[in-house]
């Protein structure tokens, strides 16, 4: 018969090898995590928060300065630069701090990628309408271009000039044909001063 000293011995060598192979298992998991270009930044980082807690859950401490370092460590490829950016600050942070920045930069970078996406789509309809009207289009396109307004048709506070988009030019008629995204007004002119230095404000 088993006497209760050697069965005491025997379930705690048990549990602490299975203890053993649970603080095995999570940090597995925290030395694995990596995040992803597909994913947003913010659920990868709420994916992270989950594996810190398992860790410190099973009675392992990590300090809030690695946890700021790895959580940097792991930010995804198109991050380089915000990566080192950051591993560069001297100032240290707190990880409820880096979360923050890191949700403004997401913030910022989903702001730009959907005004980059209006602006391809604006420069899609001109050159779509263009073609409509039977336009040859041009690949110098897109400039800025001011035509001439005669003074009979302008008051004396209108601009003596009007900003248009320079879709393409008639080689039989010499004429510029010029395009205004506000309006959806087409003209043709000879009278064009180009400034292609400039770009149209899509977004306004």
């Amino acid at each position: 018969m088993v006497n209760a000293k050697a069965l005491w011995e025997s379930l705690e060598r048990k549990y602490k090898t299975e203890d053993a192979g649970s603080k095995k298992f999570v940090v597995g998991k925290f030395l694995d995590f990596k995040m992803v270009d597909s994913k947003t930044v913010i659920s990868q980082v709420q994916e992270f928060q989950l594996i810190l807690h398992d860790i410190h859950a099973e009675g392992m401490v990590l300090g809030e300065s690695f946890q700021v370092a790895a959580l940097i460590e792991k930010l995804p490829p198109t991050w380089k630069d915000f990566k080192n950016y950051l591993k560069h600050k001297r100032k240290e942070m707190k990880l409820e701090d880096l979360i923050v920045r890191l949700r403004i930069e997401e913030d910022n970078r989903q702001s730009e990628k959907k005004a980059g996406n209006y602006h391809q789509e604006a420069k899609a309809n001109v050159v779509e309408q263009a073609a409509r009207l039977g336009f040859i289009f041009l690949k110098k396109n897109l400039s800025i271009a001011y035509t001439h307004v005669p003074d009979e048709k302008r008051s004396k506070l209108d601009d003596n000039s009007e900003k248009y988009v320079f879709i393409c030019y008639d080689l039989r008629s010499k004429d510029y044909k010029l395009y205004n995204p506000s309006n959806g007004e087409i003209v043709v002119s000879r009278d064009v001063i180009f400034d292609e230095e400039s770009s149209w404000e899509w977004n306004t």
